[in-house]
């Protein structure tokens, strides 16, 4: 695997990515139909099939690191059951790579699926090639029980025995032999042995007792069997522990770190995902989980930027990871970088709303404003109309001096929301803001203004109201609305506010209008005391990755 991420590192050696997202469809015969796993398993699995190809499409990629990438996808599929594509990948890694732990596997997959002769074969190979592993011994010996060939398990016991002693299962199944050949007494004194070194495998009470019954030993016999119970013996097997591990653990601890996090432990669901790495370095998901945390520490910036070229780099069809490392370098002030990254979370995720919602700011601050423009305008239709995408786009046509397009954008924005008091807001300003002016137009702009006032006393609203007296020269009515708007914005907490808009009140008090219907600085002034429901729905985006739950 240390090879495997090695070739990582240097990335522009390798294939170019996929054309297509891995997926059911057109899948070979030796990728198996996912499609009952959830979603976030399926995109695990296809993550890794996708590694796997562009290790074997590296021309420079030795045939020992293709064949760990077969070997590590077949341990994947093994893991979750999918027993013919791992069956297919273990026996080419056989080829190339005759390791004990690739025999090993394919000897347990035949064994889980009942091919017992098949698994017997593969379990000596294992044994061929590491004939001092007690797992081995007494898998194989199990088998040999399964076929009832007792005489074939008990040497193998035996050797299991001289070179681990404090074995449990190894005295449990030899107590098995002995009880099968009339020996309760040796079987008695193989199953307490077994007991005294696994207290904890209550299922063990049940032969020891029937043991002593066998013996006469009545009374020890009904305790036993009365305390019997259903966890069985188990043996130190690190191979199989591994398995377990890419199956069950790594995704407890995702869901442990969505726990800790719901209970606003941050350091702890960062333990537990760093934890979840170490378990499958070449899992994307928990580093992706694991940069988004860290991006939030600004110490920890250039670690979470790692994890999430890592993530990014292990599963080139998934763009959140490009999308969490664009936010992390637009807060780093690199927006040139970001603009690249999230143009390349697009180009994996073209509906994600918010990705071009946060492409269009950022390109808004590097101003590039025509494409700025038109990412707030696709913003907006992803996100069902949203009105802090569509002010956005709106905001950005002021810049461009697009005053006759800005208005048209809103009105349209309108006619298909007519509630929507973000649009009535800035069709207020504009229509007082640009010089287009004409009586009707103040007549609309004041009408609107006072009806949202009315509707929604905040700040923002009063000092539109004021903005259209001012434009039109009535600027004791605009101080009085300007000072009112102050006034709101200091009752609310919001002195910042306060600060900004008293700066027109002066304005107002020396005769002057404004002339524009908004800075990019006073965007604030439409969601002050609207709630948060106007903004981006990051949900509804799909561009944040989220512990499972």
């Amino acid at each position: 695997m240390l090879a495997l991420l090695a070739l990582a590192s240097a990335p522009e050696t390798l294939a170019q990515p996929l054309e297509t997202t891995p997926g059911t469809a057109g899948r070979s015969a030796e990728q198996p139909d996912l499609s009952r796993f959830s979603p976030q398993i399926r995109r695990h699995l296809e993550a890794r099939e996708a590694w796997r190809e562009r290790i074997l499409r590296n021309a420079q990629a030795t045939p020992q690191q293709k064949s760990a990438a077969d070997g590590e996808l077949a341990m994947l599929y093994h893991a979750f059951q999918l027993y013919a594509g791992a069956e297919q990948l273990y026996l080419r890694v056989l080829e190339t790579t005759p390791e004990h732990r690739w025999a090993y596997y394919l000897a347990q997959l035949y064994r889980s699926t009942n091919r017992l002769e098949e698994s017997v074969r593969r379990f000596i190979e294992a044994l061929g090639r590491a004939s001092d592993d007690v797992p081995t011994l007494v898998r194989l010996a199990e088998v040999y029980l399964d076929l009832d060939r007792e005489g074939e398990a008990e040497p193998l016991l035996e050797n299991a025995l001289a070179l681990s002693p404090e074995t449990a299962a190894v005295h449990y199944y030899l107590g098995q032999i002995a009880a099968a050949r009339g020996r309760p007494d040796l079987a008695a004194v193989r199953f307490e042995r077994a007991l005294e070194l696994q207290p904890s495998s209550t299922a063990l009470h049940s032969p020891l007792g029937l043991a002593y019954r066998d013996q006469g030993r009545l009374e020890e016999a009904r305790r036993h069997l009365a305390a019997a119970g259903t966890v069985d013996i188990a043996l130190d097997d690190p191979l199989m522990e591994r398995l377990h591990a890419l199956s069950q653990t790594l995704w407890e601890l995702l869901r442990d770190a969505g726990e800790k996090l719901d209970q606003g432990d941050r350091e702890g669901a960062i333990a537990a995902l760093d934890q979840a790495a170490a378990i499958d370095p070449l899992a994307p998901e928990p580093r992706l989980l694991l940069g988004q945390l860290l991006a939030t520490n600004a110490d920890r910036a250039a670690e979470a930027e790692r994890q999430l070229e890592l993530a990014a780099f292990l599963d080139p069809t998934d763009g959140r990871a490009d999308a969490l490392l664009a936010a992390l370098l637009r807060a780093r002030d690199a927006p040139e970088r970001a603009i690249a990254r999230y143009r390349e979370a697009l180009e994996r995720m073209p509906d994600a709303g918010l990705v071009r919602f946060e492409l269009a700011q950022t390109l808004q601050s590097a101003r590039r404003l025509d494409e700025a423009a038109a990412e707030y305008a696709h913003a907006a239709r992803l996100l069902g109309d949203n009105p802090i995408a569509l002010l956005g786009e709106a905001t950005v046509l002021l810049e461009l001096d697009r005053c006759s397009l800005a208005k048209q954008r809103i009105e349209e924005g309108l006619e298909r929301v007519p509630n929507q008091g973000v649009w009535a807001h800035a069709l207020v300003r504009i229509l007082s803001g640009c010089r287009e002016l004409d009586p009707a137009a103040s007549a609309r702009a004041l009408d609107l203004g006072q009806t949202l006032f009315a509707v929604r006393p905040t700040p923002g609203h009063a000092a539109a109201i004021a903005m259209t007296h001012a434009a039109w020269g009535r600027f004791p009515e605009a101080l009085e609305w300007q000072q009112r708007a102050v006034n709101l914005a200091r009752q609310i907490g919001r002195d910042d506010l306060a600060t900004g808009l008293e700066t027109d009140l002066a304005l107002y008090r020396a005769g002057r209008e404004r002339g524009v219907p908004w800075r990019v600085d006073e965007m604030d002034l439409f969601s002050a005391g609207i709630g948060s429901s106007a903004r981006p729905d990051a949900d509804a985006a799909g561009s944040r990755a989220a512990p499972p739950q």
